[in-house]
């Protein structure tokens, strides 16, 4: 069991760290740091907007879901594992498309 971090509500563990060893009131605080508002009707559901396309990002059990929308197009990427680094996770959903 890993200890409970003592964090402000604006820091998280350092972005090299997988997304596994976030909680998921961290998880939820570095979405709202990238951009990303919390779906009212799906908990798992966070929905990034930006002027040139959108995101869905999804929380599953099997892993972190990517879906981007722009020009009435789609694409997707679906994380398998939680054991990648936030960091390199944020780099890909904020490139986009």
């Amino acid at each position: 069991m890993r200890p409970k971090a003592i964090f402000k509500m604006d820091e998280l563990p350092a972005g090299k760290i997988p997304l596994a060893n976030l909680s998921l009131d961290e998880m939820g605080i570095w979405l709202r740091q990238i951009g990303a508002e919390r779906s009212n009707n799906d908990t798992s559901l966070w929905l990034l907007i930006t002027p040139q396309w959108t995101a869905k990002i999804k929380m599953a059990k099997a892993g972190l879901e990517v879906i981007w929308s722009k020009d009435k197009k789609e694409s997707q990427m679906m994380f398998c594992s939680y054991g990648l680094a936030r960091n390199d996770i944020e780099e890909v959903i904020l490139h986009g498309p």
